[in-house]
């Protein structure tokens, strides 16, 4: 009876690993899927002024995730903001989500992989195009900013919401 539970729980957990690495139709599974919002407001993008997209248009890509398993003609499109890579799903939006199971994203010809690098506050995670690769990688990441809706002060007119400051940073990664 002692050696029947863990082969059980053994078991289930061998199963639950084969399942969840087939996906016949290359959709990426339900559990990925995150709508996306900004502000206090919960705005979507469209109501707010700029982009906080690299690019607004969807490319189709390939993404390959833990396990080695890869999804293809998937659209997607990388958001600064938010530091997310995005599907569409009936014309809505979605993060690829968690972010820790990307390895490696190809859309719109630039290559995504999301990977630790050193900031001011330590060790973060973050995803980075990669330009160059070799015995050592040159990447970029990119940030922008949001700024909250600002009503009439005094003599100065109303800001509306909007994504500004775009920022790219260069890393050079040796060694993974």
């Amino acid at each position: 009876m002692k050696l029947l539970i863990p082969a059980i729980i053994l078991f289930s957990l061998i199963s639950l690993s084969v399942k969840a690495q087939s996906f016949p139709d290359n959709s990426l599974p339900e559990q990925f899927l995150v709508r996306t919002s900004y502000g206090r407001n919960n705005l979507k993008a469209n109501e707010i002024q700029g982009s906080p997209y690299l690019n607004k248009e969807y490319n189709v890509g390939t993404v390959l995730i833990e396990g080695d398993v890869l999804y293809k003609d998937i659209p997607l499109r990388y958001n600064c903001f938010t530091d997310v890579l995005e599907f569409s799903k009936n014309d809505v939006a979605y993060d690829l989500s968690p972010k820790s199971v990307v390895k490696r994203a190809e859309f719109g010809g630039q290559v995504f992989t999301y990977k630790d690098y050193e900031s001011n506050k330590g060790i973060a995670k973050s995803y980075f195009r990669i330009l160059l690769e070799g015995k050592a990688l040159l990447c970029i990441r990119y940030s922008i900013q949001f700024y909250e809706k600002e009503l009439v002060k005094g003599y100065a007119d109303a800001k509306p919401a909007r994504f500004d400051d775009f920022e790219k940073s260069y890393y050079v990664a040796i060694s993974n």
